[in-house]
C-alpha cells in the first residue's frame, strides 16, 4: 500500500469508528488548494476529503443505484488519491 493509500486507509478507519466530525469550513480555492499540495502541505487533503465526501456519495448513490455505499467510499478515496498524483 502507497504511503497516501495508507494514509487515506487509516483516516478512513477512523471516520468509520467514531462519530462523523462537522467540519465548517469555506469552498475550497483550487489554485490555493494546489499550491498548499505543492508545499507539502498534505493536511488539505483531509479538508478536502470531508468537504466533498458526502455530496459525492449522495450523488454516486442516486446515479448508481445498485452498488453498495462502500464502493463510493472506495471510489472517493481513490479520487483523491488520483488527484494528489496528478498535483
Amino acid at each position: 500500500m502507497s504511503g497516501l493509500s495508507h494514509y487515506f486507509h487509516e483516516a478512513i478507519t477512523l471516520t468509520r469508528a467514531s462519530a462523523p466530525v462537522d467540519i465548517v469550513m469555506e469552498k475550497l480555492d483550487g489554485n490555493a488548494l494546489i499550491r498548499s499540495l505543492q508545499h507539502g502541505e498534505t493536511q488539505v487533503l483531509d479538508r478536502l476529503y470531508a468537504q466533498y465526501r458526502d455530496e459525492f456519495i449522495s450523488w454516486s448513490t442516486r446515479q448508481f443505484s445498485g452498488m453498495d455505499r462502500e464502493d463510493f467510499i472506495d471510489a472517493w478515496q481513490e479520487t483523491i488519491i488520483a488527484f494528489y498524483d496528478q498535483v
